[in-house]
């Protein structure tokens, strides 16, 4: 089920914050596709969705993350995680700041300044 149009513009801005830490593989537009771009950084590889919020999520929120994007969530899952391979939700904030989150199998983590941590490669 789809829930309002799909964030071209976030995508777009997110692609471009990816580039800068690897090669980035676009997935965007396509149709039952559980990721929007496959981010390349080096012996990683990262599935990634990008997502729109009217509200930041509190850092306390998991489940407060699990209830507003719960489908997004299910399908970044079915994605088979490896120790290479990692499960990421994007999401842009109105006011133009992102907030991420690691999505494993049994739990949620908020990453912080996830841009500035891993430097290009």
């Amino acid at each position: 089920m789809s829930r309002g149009r799909p964030p071209k513009l976030a995508c777009r801005e997110a692609y471009a914050r990816a580039a800068q830490r690897g090669m980035v593989l676009d997935a965007a537009g396509r149709e039952a596709s559980r990721f929007d771009f496959i981010l390349f950084v080096r012996e990683r590889v990262i599935f990634v969705r990008v997502k729109r919020s009217h509200s930041r999520i509190s850092s306390s929120g998991s489940g407060e993350l699990t209830v507003r994007f719960s489908s997004e969530i299910t399908g970044l899952r079915k994605i088979p995680q490896t120790p290479v391979v990692s499960r990421e939700l994007w999401i842009l904030l109105p006011w133009g700041t992102w907030q991420y989150y690691g999505i494993s199998d049994d739990a949620i983590t908020e990453i912080q300044d996830y841009i500035g941590k891993i430097s290009p490669t």
